[in-house]
């Protein structure tokens, strides 16, 4: 056994057999931590002190240094009291009595010196402080004790707290803060942490709250002291596990055993109020200590507890605010005035990313683009609504959250309009009025929600990115009343939509010709030289209830947004004029578009929002007036009503159709001349239906200004994390108690933070009797918890929420997602080119590897190959896709060197528990592509390697892997095959770290490290993007088109991973693509990009043309089958 890291004799033994226990890559993760993130660093250290080896202030107690924690020793020595109780059920075994001068009130007043000031050990010094004298002697608190003769079952019993090191560290920070301490002896400063989940954060709280109550703060300030605990739900304070109820129970458990004061004047935990005192029975009069405890719940109003003095301000889940920073700037005079402090502010946050809406919600970017949510990068930008103001706004992304697992709700409006979210997003609603029976808007929880309330809607987004979009009208006529699925046409009855096409393209007349009985020519027109377009607009191919708007008329100019509205109404659209029979009202006006493509309807209501208009979307059943309709079924209608909405459009679009436009003119003579009605800018819509639909990944983000954004068009506030962050890492900007950062990876005492309470501080099991952390146990058990989720969620999302829920540092706590690596937007283009051709993979070969006549052969059979991610089990069995069979020279024989190969594989001894699949990708480095997959996860991981073989060899190529995976090159060894693995990339030597030996043979594949994959993934990036060149017949002729590679891709699961991937999850196939293309960039270094075959032999080693014998007496070599017949000279 071999000691790789000394640590002090708290510490679980770093020794190589400990982590032979752990997967490499946990073993890498943990020297990561251990090496680079200071704290932990110090905490581990042999060279930890004791209270006796720290200096002492003027009073005898050590200066605790909360960056270099000294050794806990003897802590029950403070919790004599508590241990009293725990023995007898009484915190003292002397007789209560009232006389000032008896043993009992002489102990009393001790207690609460004690509660104030703390309690000092003289023989060393240590010492704790009031606060946390009290949490440790009188504040109940749930805790698990073990069960004799089991390892792991534990009873949950009500106790008293133990001296933890995480809370002895917390309950320092908060008194230094207030009073001044080594890192700032002034004082007078608020406290902010940020910890990991299980860290009794709300005992914690409950107990200074209760100390406040029962004893005040200290013995000049003992009556009228005002506590207030603020969230931004009332369930965080009030529910059974809520932070009230814990202080609660603290306030009765101490009126039941102690003689501090008990009567009070006002109890309600349904009010959230506590008023210690009583009522004089003569006078009438309060009386008492007069001691107060507030609950306030913010929801948007971060001031409700503005006004009011206080000793102290505790703000509970800090990330849930929708405007912390206001909260806590507005509430700041509370606690103190110029250099006059009374009070303290205190901030406590757990890791994790607060819910948002789910992937596939529309937002408008800043520059009037519309993208999914889970799309979305910071760059983007996003358009919110400022409510006092009445009107959009343009705002910042300043930060996007990891995306994590929520509670969600699918809210359907009677508009058909839908938002999917969390069940505490805030939406911008109305669900009752004022005293003036006047509607009250108000930022209101989704889950709160209910049908009949109301919802408001953005009516105006006029920005417009302004780039060219080839010719909007007639994409508009087109999706009306053309097709495209191959070559471009339109049937029209209309001369001016006929006469607008020949003007600017040829066209042909396909199909017989008719006259309809109003006696209009109907021609079915084909229009030539436009396929190109359509492609690059990405709409050719579709046909139906496939139709989409072009994503490029989202960021057209405000011309080209209104021509193709003006072509949707010239071809699907009506204007109706309704006419009263009641005295001199004036009529009133439609304008509708009708399709049977839902989605459609949906782009079409987002895009007439960029003019100004708002239209509702509803179900309609077919009319014989209707007659493009042409079967039974229902179908939709966008329709436009209200008097803003007609005049906008009329002011935007010219339409072709001579009667529509006099129509038109006509709605907008009549709307022109209506009064405006309506005080509110916006729209709002009726909530016809919510549903429950469990937990989903949702996506959180923070924008600038008015921290809104739009979802599907509906008013929605977003996270205030970014705030947050900002005062995280600003925190004297704030009048925080600030900290050198020694707790984020590599920070070193650079740049400033708050008090950081790691997952690795006090984890059940893992710290002894006086609360010293076994900091190395608990963070290898962490790891490996995060590897299993890795490897075994059907969540991608999954690990994410793990990661900032146990967080080792603060970055892990606040968990920023990272802008995508892959280019998203054009490998979802791909995806849906995929899906939209229902003969793509009619030239794809599956099936699997066999033997024939003694060489390895392809099968074509029915297998499942997985086209699907993420999977949802490891029990797929998988097979071969072949993209394009390997091409073979003139001898019959399939060139040495122009194939290769990358897979990430599973070992054996992992099959049953890991969710990951095995995957290789090949590559024919002539042309650059992908020419085959394997993908699946066979019972035995033997068939896999097997199969995996056999393809090796029916493709002549080499295979990179990971060689920290012993199961395939112990399989190939033992088959002989070891030179289908490819040799060791010396090139990637500089990149490797190698602190803990790998297993396998170091000779073959690559050593993963985070470098190396990261390297990789950027090779696979660009592969990716690099452009091509591809011929495509438009109008019958042949076009040489340059695009990027990936639109030849087949591999859909593959793309899906690229699009969905991030940093800590577990995607196989982007693994695969890594090791490929890492070996690639090896063959292009040793070849210089030039894969010939005569290339290939000059730098083939065990070539023997390259033999200077053979060089020197023998040429022109001829292949005969497989072997080499030379000619003398």
């Amino acid at each position: 056994m071999k000691i790789l890291l000394e640590t002090n004799e708290f510490q679980t033994p770093i020794t190589d057999e400990l982590l032979e226990r752990y997967p490499k890559e946990v073993q890498e993760q943990f020297f990561d931590y251990v090496n680079n993130v200071e704290f932990i660093k110090r905490l581990i250290s042999p060279k930890r002190k004791r209270a006796k080896d720290m200096p002492k202030d003027a009073d005898g107690k050590i200066i605790v240094d909360l960056l270099n924690p000294h050794i806990l020793e003897d802590m029950d020595y403070f919790r004599e009291t508590a241990l009293h109780k725990k023995e007898t059920g009484k915190y003292t075994d002397l007789r209560p009595n009232g006389n000032p001068n008896s043993d009992y009130m002489k102990w009393l007043r001790r207690e609460t010196q004690r509660c104030w000031y703390g309690m000092v050990r003289p023989s060393d010094g240590e010492w704790i402080t009031g606060d946390m004298y009290f949490y440790l002697n009188y504040m109940p608190i749930e805790l698990t004790e073990k069960i004799e003769g089991q390892e792991k079952a534990v009873n949950r019993v009500t106790s008293t707290p133990k001296a933890w090191e995480g809370a002895y560290l917390w309950f320092h920070y908060v008194h230094q803060a207030r009073y001044g301490g080594l890192y700032d002896w002034d004082g007078g400063k608020d406290a902010i942490q940020i910890a990991t989940r299980g860290a009794s954060k709300s005992f914690s709280c409950a107990s200074m709250l209760g100390k406040d109550f029962i004893v005040g703060e200290n013995e000049n300030y003992n009556k009228k002291v005002n506590a207030f605990i603020l969230a931004a739900e009332k369930g965080t304070l009030s529910d059974k596990d809520g932070t009230l109820k814990k202080f609660e129970a603290c306030a009765d458990l101490n009126a039941e055993l102690m003689q501090w004061p008990a009567r009070r004047l006002y109890s309600s935990l349904d009010k959230m109020t506590w008023e210690m005192g009583y009522l004089d029975a003569e006078t009438g009069l309060k009386k008492g200590t007069r001691n107060s405890v507030f609950g306030v719940t913010t929801n948007d109003n971060p001031e409700k507890a503005r006004g009011s003095r206080a000793a102290r301000i505790i703000y509970e889940e800090i990330g849930k605010f929708p405007k912390f920073q206001v909260a806590w700037t507005t509430n700041e005079p509370s606690v103190r005035e110029g250099k006059e402090t009374w009070g303290q502010q205190i901030g406590i946050g757990t890791g994790g990313s607060e819910g948002c809406l789910t992937g596939d919600n529309q937002v408008f970017t800043s520059n009037g683009d519309v993208k999914y949510i889970k799309n979305l990068v910071d760059s983007d930008g996003i358009i919110g609504y400022n409510i006092e103001d009445s009107k959009y706004s343009i705002e910042n992304v300043e930060h996007i959250n990891t995306p994590t697992l929520k509670e969600c709700v699918d809210i359907t409006t009677n508009s058909l309009r839908n938002l999917e979210c969390s069940i505490d997003h805030p939406i911008y609603a109305s669900n009752k009025y004022d005293y003036n029976e006047v509607r009250v808007w108000e930022w209101i929880p989704a889950g709160e929600l209910k049908e009949g309330d109301l919802v408001a809607v953005c009516n105006e987004v006029p920005v417009f990115a302004n780039e060219p979009m080839f010719d909007a009208r007639l994409v508009g006529l087109l999706i009306g009343d053309g097709t495209y699925l191959e070559s471009p046409r339109i049937i029209s009855c209309d001369e001016e939509i006929k006469d607008y096409i020949r003007s600017k393209y040829k066209t042909s007349i396909y199909g017989k010709s008719y006259t309809t009985v109003d006696n209009k020519l109907c021609e079915t027109l084909g229009i030539k030289g436009i396929r190109n377009e359509l492609r690059e607009l990405g709409i050719h191919g579709q046909s139906g209830n496939n139709k989409r708007l072009p994503d490029a008329i989202f960021r057209a100019s405000r011309e080209d947004v209104a021509n193709l509205i003006a072509g949707l109404i010239d071809t699907d659209g009506n204007i109706n004029i309704y006419r009263s029979n009641k005295g001199n009202r004036l009529p009133s006006t439609t304008v509708s578009i009708a399709t049977s493509n839902i989605e459609l309807a949906k782009q079409i209501q987002l895009l007439l929002i960029k003019l100004g208009v708002y239209a509702n979307i509803l179900i309609k059943k077919p009319s014989k007036s209707i007659k493009r309709i042409m079967d039974k079924n229902p179908y939709y209608s966008i329709e436009i009503s209200s008097r803003d909405s007609i005049i906008a459009l009329h002011d935007s679009v010219n339409l072709l159709v001579g009667y529509k436009q006099d129509r038109l003119d006509e709605a907008y003579n009549i709307n022109i001349n209506k009064k405006r009605w309506r005080k509110n800018k916006f729209e709002y819509e009726t909530i016809k239906s919510i549903k429950h639909v469990g937990r989903k990944v949702v996506y959180n983000l923070s924008a600038g200004d008015t921290h809104t954004y739009l979802g599907n068009g509906i008013i929605t506030h977003n996270s205030n994390f970014y705030g947050i962050l900002q005062m995280l890492y600003n925190p004297r900007g704030y009048n925080i108690y600030a900290l050198p950062n020694i707790y984020d990876k590599n920070a070193n005492g650079k740049g400033e933070t708050v008090f950081f309470f790691g997952a690795y501080l006090n984890r059940g099991g893992f710290y002894n009797e006086n609360g010293v952390s076994d900091v190395v146990a608990t963070i290898l058990d962490i790891l490996m918890k995060r590897y299993i989720v890795k490897y075994n969620s059907t969540d991608p999302a999954r690990l994410t929420q793990v990661v900032a829920e146990r967080p080792l540092t603060i970055q892990e706590a606040i968990m920023r997602k990272e802008s995508s690596l892959f280019p998203t937007a054009q490998l979802s283009d791909r995806k849906n080119e995929l899906d939209a051709n229902p003969n793509i993979y009619d030239d794809v070969y599956t099936g699997r590897m066999v033997i024939k006549n003694g060489k390895p052969d392809f099968v074509p059979s029915d297998v499942n190959v997985i086209r699907e991610f993420p999977h949802k089990n490891n029990k797929l069995e998988g097979g071969i896709e072949i993209f394009q069979l390997p091409k073979k020279d003139i001898s019959g024989n399939v060139p040495y060197n122009r194939y290769i190969a990358g897979t990430d594989p599973v070992d054996d001894d992992d099959a049953k528990e890991s969710l990951s699949l095995q995957s290789t990708f090949i590559l024919d480095l002539w042309t650059d592509e992908i020419v085959a997959e394997y993908t699946g996860r066979p019972t035995f991981a033997d068939d896999y390697y097997e199969q995996l073989r056999l393809l090796l060899m029916f493709y002549n190529a080499r295979d990179n892997y990971e060689n920290n995976k012993k199961g395939l090159f112990a399989y190939f060894n033992r088959m002989n095959s070891l030179y289908l693995l490819s040799d060791r990339l010396e090139y990637l030597k500089d990149k490797e770290i190698t602190k803990v030996p790998g297993v396998g043979n170091n000779s073959k594949g690559y050593t993963a490290n985070k470098f190396i994959n990261s390297y990789g993934r950027l090779l696979y990036r660009n592969w990716l993007l690099a452009p091509i060149p591809i011929i495509q017949i438009v109008d019958g002729e042949q076009t040489e088109m340059m695009v990027p590679r990936l639109y030849t891709m087949k591999s859909r699961a593959l793309i899906q991973e690229s699009i969905q991937w991030e940093s800590l999850g577990n995607y196989d196939r982007v693994s695969a693509m890594t090791a490929l293309m890492l070996y690639r960039e090896f063959m292009v270094i040793q070849y210089q990009g030039d894969f010939s075959q005569e290339r290939v032999e000059a730098n083939d080693k065990t070539y023997l043309g390259n033999d200077k014998f053979f060089s020197d007496n023998y040429d022109n070599r001829i292949y005969k089958g497989s072997q080499w017949a030379v000619r003398r000279q």
